[in-house]
């Protein structure tokens, strides 16, 4: 019987075919459940024949995504003055081998770091996914929140590069001393028709007093339904007798002097969208507004958080106001420092005690 050299051809092919496939194709199979949804436990052989399977494949991953770790930073405080001495903590995530004979995971190592004289620090020779900055801590300073768990990608399309010419900045805000300031706060519905509010922000009441800062909100339509979006609505502040800052600021420590104005306005439009679920990019219903305050003719200064909420479906509409006034007129708003941690509670000793003869 003559073989036709096609005949050959394709057998050759279909063996070179499973030589490359079989890898890929014939993974151990492991039941991981019983029918009733509950666990199977792995015995030693199955352990073994997983971690053979996929420990050639982890060992690539983890070759791919823990690139070297080059990061320079510098840290300043409110005027941009170097600090030194600053305890800096990082972390790093990457894949690595927990233990001989294991597979690897994402893990975590932890650095930390000290500035120099100039607020600089640096971090070479490890490997890694992920940096974070954990923390920053120096007695006398407050870390800006955004410094906090701040991440710095290194596997990625376009991974982080580090350059000792151009750190990452970090600010702390130097404390000056603390004053006593009058905190008050205040939960309101607005109308939506426009009508203003006014609160006094030294004693704390609304409607009556010092009209030291006055609000309302416009909606257009007035009634909406239950989940409607995309509908033109404003929210207005105003500072009669003195004036406002919109401020991006995350330590609202020290009022500005100077560069007050006597009204805010946002307004949101109507946007186009053609988005079936109504959401609108770039729309929103509610807004966070935090503002620097020059009080009763520049007799005091503040700060406050105000919080407009545009989407009630009823006539009036949620509005929120957290105010800081200094009393003395002084322009510090430094909050008073975090109170030290408790100690740890001691355990509850229960004696056993005979009752009765």
């Amino acid at each position: 019987m003559k073989i036709r050299p096609q005949f050959i051809g394709v057998l050759i092919l279909l063996g070179l075919l499973a030589w490359w496939f079989w890898p890929r194709l014939a993974p151990p199979t492991i039941a991981r459940t019983n029918p009733d949804g509950s666990p199977i436990p792995l015995t030693p052989a199955q352990l073994q024949d997983l971690k053979d399977y996929e420990m050639p494949r982890m060992l690539a991953l983890m070759a791919k995504a823990n690139r070297p770790i080059e990061f320079y930073g510098k840290v300043v405080d409110q005027n941009g003055n170097p600090i030194p001495s600053v305890k800096v903590s990082l972390d790093i995530k990457l894949i690595k081998i927990p233990a001989p004979g294991e597979l690897p995971g994402d893990m975590f190592d932890t650095y930390t770091l000290t500035t120099d004289a100039n607020g600089l620090f640096s971090l070479t020779g490890a490997k890694g996914e992920l940096l974070t900055v954990e923390s920053l801590e120096k007695t006398g300073y407050d870390a800006a929140h955004k410094n906090i768990n701040k991440g710095y990608w290194y596997w990625a399309s376009i991974g982080y590069v580090g350059n000792p010419k151009q750190p990452e900045i970090f600010q702390m805000w130097k404390r000056t001393g603390t004053e006593e300031l009058v905190r008050k706060t205040f939960s309101t519905d607005l109308d939506v028709d426009g009508t203003s509010v006014f609160y006094d922000l030294l004693q704390g009441t609304q409607g009556f007093g010092n009209r030291d800062i006055v609000v309302s909100l416009v909606r257009n339509p007035q009634q909406i339904a239950s989940g409607q979006r995309n509908y033109e609505w404003t929210a207005t502040i105003e500072v009669p007798d003195g004036g406002l800052i919109i401020s991006s600021d995350e330590q609202m420590y020290l009022a500005p002097q100077e560069g007050y104005q006597s009204q805010y306005v946002f307004h949101m439009p109507v946007m186009k969208s053609a988005w079936k679920s109504g959401a609108v990019p770039g729309w929103k219903d509610q807004k966070d507004v935090a503002i620097y305050l020059k009080l009763r003719g520049g007799k005091y200064y503040g700060r406050a958080e105000l919080k407009f909420v545009a989407g009630a479906p009823r006539l009036t509409t949620p509005f929120y106001l957290t105010s800081y006034v200094n009393p003395s007129g002084s322009r510090n708003l430094e909050p008073p420092p975090p109170p030290p941690p408790l100690p740890p509670e001691k355990p509850t000793v229960f004696l056993n005690r005979q009752i009765g003869p």
